[in-house]
């Protein structure tokens, strides 16, 4: 395998990351990838939240507006459990059965979970390849994230995510092919 197996995504709020993530799954195929994404939880058009989906069909909130949590992002309550209990679960069995983790999205509000941050560090020391959206804004841990070896940080606009989709479908394609989990 080559030295880079980390493929990050950023970029500014709402410029396509998920919708990226979701494409380049589309093209390799569902049964190659586990993990999950975030999608927004919109409610007469305003975001409201997020919901953690799962790529094996299961979901949870994450952070919502009207949740009382002791953490809060922004104007959104963190719910810990649906991630410590949901998307942790999903990255484990993403390592031991599929040849590529899927993980939308690594940002502050999941920084607060020792346990996901060590699940994203088990990846890192995997073999597996990660594809991967991660916060665009200064964070120290998301930072140290971006340093790694074998790390490749990809930054999203509207002019470049179809340059950027195809470039790594095909480098994803290729180490899928090339190599036997």
């Amino acid at each position: 395998m080559n030295s880079s197996h980390i493929y990050l995504l950023t970029g500014e709020p709402r410029v396509g990351k998920t919708s990226t993530i979701k494409k380049i799954i589309e093209t390799l195929g569902r049964e190659q990838c586990g993990g999950f994404y975030i999608q927004e939880i919109r409610t007469e058009g305003e975001r409201r939240g997020f919901q953690l989906i799962t790529l094996d069909g299961q979901t949870g909130t994450l952070a919502h507006v009207d949740l009382d949590s002791p953490i809060l992002v922004g104007r959104y309550g963190v719910n810990l459990d649906c991630l410590n209990s949901i998307g942790i679960a999903a990255i484990d069995k993403a390592l031991a059965t599929k040849p590529l983790i899927i993980v939308d999205e690594i940002g502050p509000m999941q920084a607060y979970s020792e346990p996901f941050k060590k699940a994203i560090m088990d990846i890192l020391a995997s073999p597996r390849p990660l594809l991967a959206t991660i916060a665009l804004e200064p964070h120290p841990w998301l930072d140290e994230l971006k340093q790694q070896k074998g790390v490749e940080l990809y930054t999203l606009n509207p002019e470049n995510q179809k340059q950027i989709i195809d470039t790594l479908t095909d480098r994803l394609a290729s180490l899928l092919n090339k190599d036997r989990f």
